[in-house]
Order: C-alpha cells, then sequence, then structure tokens
C-alpha cells in the first residue's frame, strides 16, 4: 500500500542528483539478482545451522524478503529452503509464545519480534494463535512510551527508534486479530502523534520514520515531506550514507531505495531510483555479494554463516538483502499477475442497459452494477436516479434497481426500485452481494444478502431476499458507517467488506480515498481491520481518489479491481479508469504494472469519459466485467457497459 508522490518529487529527484537518460540494463539488473540469490540463502541456511533456536533479522529476515520479492519478478529461488526458512522463523515464535502473552518477548524485544513478523508476511505465512500473542507482545511493551525502542545499540539495526517502532507496527497492523483492533488502534494513534513530531537524525531514522508513517496513516503530506526529506540526502554517486560523516554504502542505498518505493511511492523508473540502481551495480562484488564495513561491537559469539566478509559479514548480508530488493522491485512482477488492458474486450453489442424513461426512477442516471448468476439465471442489480447534478451540488435520490437475462447481455428491467427511500437511507447506491472468495454468489439457508451505501454519509445499509427480486431492509440498519461502495465476500468464518475510505482530518482538508477493509463474523460485527489502508493512490495514471473495490481469487491468488481518476486523460480532467491489484492473502496488495485495465473509449457515445463502479462474474473461461460508463458532465453515469476476457486474470511465473 503506497502513496503517489506526484510531478513535486520527480522535480526534486531530478534537482538532487542530476538528470541521466542512461536507464540502467534490465539484463544487468537480471544477472546481479541472480549471483545474489545462492549467498543470500546459503547464509540463511547457514545461519539456521548455526544458530538452531535463534531466528536473526539480518541472516533469516532480509534474505526472507529479497528471495519473495525475486520470486514475484520471475527469478528461480530454492522454494523449498525459503519456506524451511519461513517455517523455522514462526517455530522460533512459537517456542516463545508463552513469553509474549506475559508481555516479556524474547532477546531483541521489539526488533526480533516486529522483524520476525515481516519476515512471516513476506513468506505468505497465515495469522494463528502464535501472531497473535506476538502482537499481544507488542502491545503490551513499552505501552508507557509513546513509541517502541531498541534493546540494545547496534548501529545501524538496532539503534533508531524509528526502526523499533516501524516494526512493531507492521507487525500489529499485519496480525492483530479483531479482539485487539481497539487497542491497537489506539496504540496506532498514540504513535502516529510521536512520529509526526519528532525528527529524523540520519539515514536509518528517515527510512524508518517515513516506513512508519506510512504504516500509521499519516497524512499524505506528512508521507510526501518525510520521502523529500530522505530523497535529498542522495549522494551525487547515486546512493546514501548512514550518517553524513559517512561514504555512501550497500546498506543506506538498499534501504532508502526500497522505502521511497514501498511508502513513499517512487516509481522505480524514477531517475533517482535509477541512479541508485547504478549505485548498487556499480558496487556489486564480483562473487554476487556486496561488502559493508561494521560499527557494532560484538555482543554474540562469532559463526560462519556462508556469506562473505568474515566479521562483516552480518551488515553486509543485510545490506545484501536490501539490495537485492530494491534491484528486483525495478522489473515487472509476474509471479502475482501478469496482465494488460488489451486483455479485456468490450462488448459489440453495448450499452447493456440505458437510463430509463423520463418518468423512471433511473431517467438520467445509472451506475454501480453488481453482477449475479442464479440457476442460469443472470441479475443486475444497479443503482438509479431520476435527476442529476449540473454542477455537482444537486442532490440525487438514487435507488436500487435489477434487470433480468438469460445471456447475461439481453436485459429487461423490473422497472421498480428494490427498496423504498426512508427518513435516513435516503440515498441508496453501490449494492453488493454476498460471494464466496471465487465470486459465485452465496445463499445461507436460501437467502441472499445485500449491502449497499443508504445516505450522504456513507451508512452500509443491509438487505435480505428469498428470490433475489423482492427484498426487505435490516431492521437493525445501518450495519456499519463511513464506507462508500461496500464490497462482501466471504471465507472460511470470516466476512469480508472491502469499502472506500474518504479521510476526513478535523479541520484539516480531506485527503485521497483509500481502499480499506472491514470484518466480522457476522453483517454486525464489522471492525475496521488494523493493516487499512488497502491500497491508496500510488500509480503515475491515479489522482485523488481510488474508488468502487471489487475482490475474488483465482487459485490461490486475490485479485481486486478498483477504479480511480485517470490523471492525463486528454479530454476530460474527471475521467476514470479501472486498475487491478493482486494479494495472497487478501491483506497485503501490490497493483500491476499494466494498470489501467480498462479506459474509456475516445469517441464512443457511452462511455468517452469514465470506466467505473465495476463488478466481475467469473463465468466458465469467460470473464465479465459489467462497468458504469459516462459521456458527458449532466449526467452522473449514463449507461452500463460489458467488457469480457478469457483465460485466467493472474498467470504464475
Amino acid at each position: 500500500m503506497t502513496r503517489c508522490l506526484g510531478l513535486l518529487i520527480c522535480a526534486l529527484a531530478l534537482n538532487a542528483v542530476g538528470a541521466d537518460d542512461n536507464a540502467p540494463d534490465a539484463d544487468a539488473i537480471k544477472a546481479a539478482v541472480t549471483k545474489s540469490l545462492p549467498l543470500l540463502t546459503a547464509g540463511a541456511r547457514g545461519s539456521m545451522a548455526e544458530r538452531e533456536r535463534c531466528f536473526t533479522c539480518h541472516n533469516q529476515g532480509l534474505p526472507i524478503m529479497a528471495l519473495a520479492t525475486a520470486q514475484t519478478r520471475g527469478f528461480k529461488i530454492d522454494a523449498e529452503e525459503l519456506q524451511k526458512q519461513v517455517k523455522f522463523t514462526a517455530d522460533f515464535l512459537e517456542k516463545n509464545r508463552t513469553n509474549y502473552l506475559a508481555g516479556k518477548g524474547q532477546g531483541g524485544q521489539t526488533d526480533t519480534a516486529g522483524y520476525a513478523l515481516w519476515a512471516l508476511a513476506n513468506g505468505g505465512w497465515k495469522p494463528d494463535a502464535t501472531t497473535a500473542a506476538v502482537a499481544e507482545y507488542l502491545l503490551l511493551w513499552q505501552k508507557d512510551l509513546e513509541h517502541w525502542q531498541p534493546q540494545s545499540r547496534r548501529p545501524p539495526m538496532e539503534q533508531s527508534l524509528f526502526t523499533s517502532t516501524h516494526a512493531a507496527l507492521r507487525g500489529l497492523k499485519t496480525f492483530g486479530t479483531p479482539e485487539q483492533r481497539e487497542r491497537i488502534g489506539r496504540r496506532v494513534e498514540q504513535v502516529r502523534a510521536w512520529l509526526l513530531k519528532t525528527p529524523a537524525q540520519d539515514t536509518e531514522d528517515r527510512v524508518f520514520r517515513l516506513r512508519a508513517l506510512h504504516v500509521a496513516g499519516a497524512p499524505e503530506a506528512d508521507i510526501r515531506k518525510a520521502a523529500q526529506d530522505l530523497l535529498l540526502t542522495q549522494r551525487s554517486d547515486g546512493g546514501w550514507a548512514q550518517l553524513d560523516s559517512m561514504e555512501s554504502d550497500t546498506y543506506a542505498t538498499g534501504t532508502a531505495l526500497v522505502a521511497l518505493h514501498q511508502a513513499g511511492g517512487l516509481a522505480t523508473t524514477d531517475e533517482a531510483y535509477r541512479k541508485g540502481l547504478r549505485h548498487l551495480l556499480a558496487n556489486q562484488l564480483d562473487d554476487g555479494s556486496w561488502h559493508v564495513k561494521t560499527h557494532s561491537k560484538p555482543i554474540q559469539t562469532y559463526y560462519e554463516s556462508g556469506y562473505p566478509h568474515g566479521k562483516d559479514q552480518f551488515i553486509s548480508i543485510t545490506a545484501g538483502g536490501w539490495a537485492t530488493t530494491a534491484l528486483a522491485l525495478a522489473l515487472p512482477e509476474t509471479a502475482h499477475a501478469k496482465t494488460n488492458g488489451d486483455a479485456w474486450v468490450k462488448s459489440p453489442k453495448n450499452p447493456m442497459l440505458r437510463l430509463g424513461s423520463a418518468d423512471a426512477f433511473d431517467s438520467q442516471n445509472i451506475l454501480s452494477p453488481a453482477i449475479a448468476k442464479d440457476g442460469g439465471r443472470y441479475f443486475l442489480f444497479y443503482a438509479g436516479g431520476p435527476s442529476g447534478p449540473g454542477n455537482g451540488s444537486e442532490f440525487v435520490r438514487y435507488q436500487l434497481g435489477l434487470a433480468l437475462s438469460d445471456d447475461g447481455e439481453t436485459w429487461t428491467k423490473t422497472g421498480q426500485p428494490l427498496l423504498p427511500l426512508g427518513e435516513r437511507d435516503d440515498f441508496q447506491v453501490t449494492p453488493a452481494l454476498l460471494r464466496n472468495p471465487e465470486g459465485e454468489l452465496l445463499r445461507p439457508d436460501g437467502v441472499w444478502h445485500m449491502v449497499y451505501c443508504g445516505n450522504r454519509a456513507d451508512d452500509v445499509e443491509h438487505a435480505t431476499s428469498r428470490d433475489g427480486v423482492k427484498w426487505e431492509k435490516d431492521l437493525r440498519n445501518p450495519i456499519f458507517k463511513a464506507a462508500y461502495a461496500p464490497n462482501l465476500v466471504q471465507t472460511g468464518e470470516e466476512l469480508r467488506m472491502y469499502y472506500i475510505h474518504k479521510p476526513a482530518p478535523p479541520g484539516g482538508k480531506p485527503g485521497p480515498w483509500e481502499i480499506h477493509l472491514a470484518s466480522g463474523k457476522d453483517f454486525h460485527s464489522f471492525k475496521p481491520h488494523p493493516a487499512n489502508p488497502m491500497l491508496t493512490v500510488s500509480q503515475p495514471w491515479e489522482k485523488g481518489a481510488l474508488f468502487y473495490p471489487y475482490v475474488l481469487r483465482e487459485n490461490g491468488t486475490w485479485v481486486m479491481f478498483y477504479a480511480a481518476y485517470w490523471k492525463n486523460h486528454p479530454a476530460s480532467k474527471s475521467a476514470t479508469a479501472i486498475g487491478m491489484a493482486t494479494s495472497r492473502d487478501g491483506i497485503q496488495w501490490t497493483k500491476i504494472d499494466a494498470n489501467p485495465v480498462l479506459t474509456p473509449t475516445p469517441g464512443s457515445s457511452y462511455d468517452s469519459i469514465y470506466t467505473s463502479s465495476q463488478s466481475v462474474l467469473r463465468d466458465g473461461d469467460v470473464y465479465k466485467m459489467y462497468y458504469g460508463a459516462r459521456v458527458d458532465m449532466i449526467h452522473k453515469y449514463f449507461a452500463i457497459g460489458l467488457a469480457t476476457r478469457r483465460g485466467p486474470l493472474v498467470s504464475a511465473p
């Protein structure tokens, strides 16, 4: 979940390091990563053999990160060894579970526990009783402080308050349980206030202050400023130094690049990033390693792990892990998803639905389709409005409608709103149906379930039906508040609701809309997920807001379609397009490089400005995406279109 810094940071990068049109050669990057991976694997394996009961941040945490990242870029890794390292990490935490529940921790305290959880997340480990115990420890440990702090001073990894604080925050937000969420929220709020008021002193501080601000959900402007502060310290050789008095080195450079990309939204094609890559390539040794001299006093018995450089091997393997990660991130992602916009083909029969007659409830607006198939019959739910905002200020009383079809392309509207408007729920939009992760309609005990937004405050309403046609409101509405465009997925006993969060700090300017997640055991127990936000505005084509998440799972990989305002549309500043992101667990998301995947068609009679508010159905070997369409600023939405795609959304490496 990254944020875009836009033209300002790009200009800042050019001013800081000087323009250079010579982008690092992709083959050189691939060769560097390929040479590094066996050494990282050997170092992790050797450390596990020598220190049978001890997870180490340097020899497990960073190699796991680098191996997992390289795997997503199509590199052949020792997958069996990676899983051994992840399992070793989980077992290490399990041995200390009693201590964690008592708030006592283990050697290394916050740093060790936080880095171990980070390693598990990178390795795809699912939350369990042990990770919940570690999260409990992080809540209890140093709870009287405004932050977390390291147990010892071993620069650069174990000295910064920001490093320890980031490790703890990330662990809580990734592995916190629903029962812990309220306490996590209070702790995050407390720590965020400390982060905002506390300046960084060196590169380690700047890197992990930026990361911590991002994880803590700090305001966009503060994250932007933290990224700028880090970027300004890039040297003319493209690298970063641990301290102002030191020369550039691989550890500082690798940590800075990865933080700027993952937490600061800096594109890997930006000149500042490229300059950093050239520094890493130039300093890699012939054996594939990087050498960084240690500045820490040893506190443990020396051992050879298998990574080169003797007494400097531990900081060197850490630096090698960061460098390999930074290099791999500059290559296209292949492990999670590989797709492109051309794969989606708009139907020649478009639009599927048009505006209703002059006296109909959907005479001037039609949007937010929700598609389902039941017993060979297609159901297309949507929102419609009788009048449209000429200048955006006129109140529109939308209601929910339904169209039916035998083939998914020829539709008949039922003609009447599904639910009456109420005094409180006077604005019904963005319907979503209960589905399983594969996108199939769920009807527990024969009952259909729908959620939708019921008013301008984005209250989430719940309704049920026995046949999909006649609906009744839940008497306990609203079931959740301040959540626009909810999208439902039932996975096991967990009910997930992805939605749009509209940041509105008291007295401040509203921030870009974000995609968040709430979960619960039923429709009346939703709570925001501690890992929020799931996605933020971060890619160059996006601006201002993300909206309309739609989530499903394909062959073990979660896929999210979302919409955003399209920054560089040649004809309209309010144009939108549809993007795609993937995830191993539905929590940590990566946007694909080929975004956007569906865009407006220039000159179209129905979607020349907008493609948005999408809903996707897997129908045999065909994916069908129904989407809201727009051609002018009078109609909020003008029609509902259809685009199809054959074959998988996600291809394995």
